[in-house]
């Protein structure tokens, strides 16, 4: 690991990337890729070979943590800034916490903030080393919680193994193990919160800790509080029709049948005072009336639009599905054979607890996969809720679901080469896929969400510009009132205006024909390099319509460092 670090830290980014996997020296990749394998086989060593493991396997789990806080850490080590979206809109509300010693009208997700400013605030740490590190430990916590539930669920110490070593192998969740994201810290807690909830079950002194962290979520997203409360429905649905009126091992008070109504009832009372309080979720509100009463959104149909507009059909259409959703796909299969071994194991027992309580679980993925399915067949209501998350909440589930099949595979399979081999490529096929999409690239058809020193430069520039009151002319790539708060800048007045294709040069002679008022038009060159290479094929802006633009008598560049530059526009006349 620190060789491949090294190797990382002499080639730093000297300006924008298309993509992090090409720009790193492909040998740390090899470094890092062979210290998972080792710390993946130690574990596995351990669950395939020794009935009883010892504790050496906490050495390849310590392997696994670090390559991955390796991996996370890479693009920083590399002199990247911080990354675009909704990352540099949360560091906005960090920096006005700090600044301001309150939250903004318009923060909904106060823990996340609170957590990080108390942290900077005790350690004296930039807001930006803080900000751009923290997420790779909610990752690696993502681990060590799923071990807990594991240990909660499963209990065989085979099965315990491998459904951390799953963790640890497979980045579940993409993005969220990079970016700052409320939505991604809650949906990496949600295995402890399960954890404590199947404890309490049997110990009732976990019942102070699952209430106060339940408590939390409505205040960490409202979205994770939301799927928290169907959780606890589906589960209580689920122990109703598992349970034979068995509870040996369990507290009267907490029955599974009935253990999940409070915890639900509590949820919901906090989150709807908290949701109906903010402005913003009222378009979610309305949204959902609307598509109630006419029709949810062709998901598959834009879906659909969106391949073709960038020209992938048949095979490239389906390498494409593979490498956004192959880990989904692999991981859901191989947890589905676990719940249905797991549940004809459990109709041969009328005294199995932890079955029936890891099928409740199961039921719970089910659902989950359902509600997904509903969203993509474009159920009203299921968009304004953010359906397309929902993969996510159901792929922390797989670990554990998934360790049932490849435990079973180790103790069935007596050929151990064999089950080596199936168990090593159910593993690294998916840490493989998962890996090359945490960060977007040409890969993937997706731009590098990278933010240069050159870039803020430029934009802290312009939005301190005395004319703020001037339109902005934008793209769907330039997000500058995201950086309102990263910035310290005033927030723009004027209008914002959307960028034509082709700066309109297709039908009009000068670009300034396009308006009646003046406007700043802000490019940097990660735009220009995306639509000229990643999204050529989307034939929204060519070379020549850049060419065209600087040589325009109605633009006039009025600042340039290189990689940003600022250009105001005037209508012809």
């Amino acid at each position: 690991m620190t060789a491949a670090t090294l190797l990382a830290w002499n080639h730093p980014a000297t300006g924008y990337e298309l993509g992090i996997f090409a720009a790193t020296p492909t040998f740390s990749w090899v470094l890092i890729g062979l210290a998972m394998a080792c710390g993946m086989s130690i574990i596995v060593r351990q669950a395939i070979l020794l009935k009883d493991p010892d504790s050496s396997w906490l050495w390849g789990l310590l392997l696994l943590i670090v390559s991955r806080l390796t991996i996370l850490f890479l693009p920083f080590i590399r002199g990247y800034v911080t990354w675009h979206g909704d990352n540099v809109s949360h560091l906005g509300f960090l920096k006005e916490i700090l600044q301001t010693g309150h939250y903004a009208a318009d923060n909904s997700y106060p823990i996340t903030h609170t957590f990080l400013a108390e942290i900077i605030q005790t350690t004296g740490l930039s807001v930006e080393l803080v900000a751009n590190l923290s997420t790779a430990f909610f990752s690696v916590f993502f681990i060590l919680s799923t071990y807990l539930l594991a240990t909660a669920l499963l209990s065989e110490r085979t099965h315990q193994l491998i459904a951390t070593t799953l963790a640890g192998m497979v980045f579940i969740g993409g993005g969220y193990n990079v970016l700052l994201m409320p939505n991604g810290w809650s949906i990496f807690l949600l295995p402890l919160l399960f954890y404590l909830f199947f404890k309490r079950l049997f110990h009732p002194i976990y019942s102070v800790p699952f209430l106060l962290l339940s408590v939390l979520y409505p205040f960490f997203h409202p979205l994770s509080a939301l799927i928290i409360i169907i959780s606890m429905l589906v589960m209580t649905l689920a122990f109703q029709f598992l349970w034979k009126n068995q509870s040996r091992g369990l507290t009267n008070s907490s029955h599974p049948r009935s253990a999940a109504l409070k915890p639900m009832l509590i949820e919901l009372m906090i989150l709807l005072p908290w949701i109906l309080s903010f402005n913003s979720f009222e378009p979610n509100i309305r949204l959902i009336w609307i598509q109630i009463t006419s029709g949810g959104p062709d998901v598959l149909g834009f879906m659909s639009d969106t391949l073709s507009k960038i020209n992938v059909h048949g095979v490239d259409a389906v390498m494409l599905f593979f490498k956004l959703y192959g880990v989904e796909a692999i991981l859901i299969i191989v947890s589905s054979v676990g719940l249905v071994i797991t549940w004809l194991r459990v109709r041969r027992s009328t005294n199995e607890v932890i079955g029936r309580l890891f099928l409740g679980l199961g039921a719970l993925f089910l659902a989950l996969g359902f509600m997904y399915l509903l969203y993509l067949l474009g159920m009203p209501g299921m968009s304004s809720i953010g359906g397309q998350r929902l993969l996510s909440y159901a792929g922390i589930l797989t670990p554990i679901l998934a360790a049932v099949t490849l435990a079973t595979a180790i103790q069935r399979i007596r050929f151990k080469p064999l089950t080596t081999m199936i168990i090593a490529i159910l593993l690294v096929v998916p840490a493989g896929l998962s890996l090359m999409y945490i960060y977007p690239s040409p890969y993937v058809i997706q731009r590098n969400l990278q933010v240069t020193r050159s870039e803020l430069n430029g934009i802290n520039w312009l939005m301190n510009l005395k004319g703020t009151h001037i339109a902005l002319i934008s793209s769907s790539t330039n997000e500058l009132l995201r950086f309102t708060g990263f910035t310290a800048a005033p927030r723009p007045m004027g209008a914002n205006v959307s960028l034509p294709d082709h700066f309109s040069y297709e039908t009009l002679d000068h670009f300034g024909q396009a308006f009646s008022k003046p406007g700043y038009l802000p490019l940097s060159i990660a735009e220009k390099q995306t639509y000229l290479t990643i999204w050529q094929v989307v034939g929204r802006f060519t070379a020549s319509d850049y060419a065209t633009l600087e040589d325009d008598q109605t633009v006039s560049k009025v600042y340039d460092n290189g990689e940003y530059q600022v250009y105001l526009v005037v209508p012809y006349s």
